[in-house]
């Protein structure tokens, strides 16, 4: 799995957002539930907000974030997609 994660470094860093996500995944959790649960267990350590997306093996592709919004974009099956926060994924 390979993550990436924005929003202010800090916590981000402390918290070990990324290690925690993949290493979510690597315990079986699919890609969705590992940056859900990472974010939350992040908000509950530092109190940090922050945004991840993360790709795990298989391509499942998990995005979350705990601010109002978050822009992002990937490409699945040759099909793009983008968004700003949960209610605005696009698939084109």
């Amino acid at each position: 799995a390979a993550a990436s994660a924005t929003g202010v470094g800090e916590p981000i860093l402390r918290g070990l957002l990324c290690v925690r996500v993949v290493d979510r995944v690597r315990a079986g959790q699919p890609a969705q539930a590992a940056a859900e649960a990472a974010l939350e267990d992040l908000r509950a350590r530092t109190g940090g907000k922050a945004g991840v997306i993360l790709l795990d093996r298989r391509g499942g592709i998990g995005i979350a974030h705990t601010t109002s919004g978050m822009s992002f974009a990937w490409i699945a099956d040759g099909a793009p997609g983008s968004g700003c926060d949960d209610r605005t994924v696009r698939r084109r």
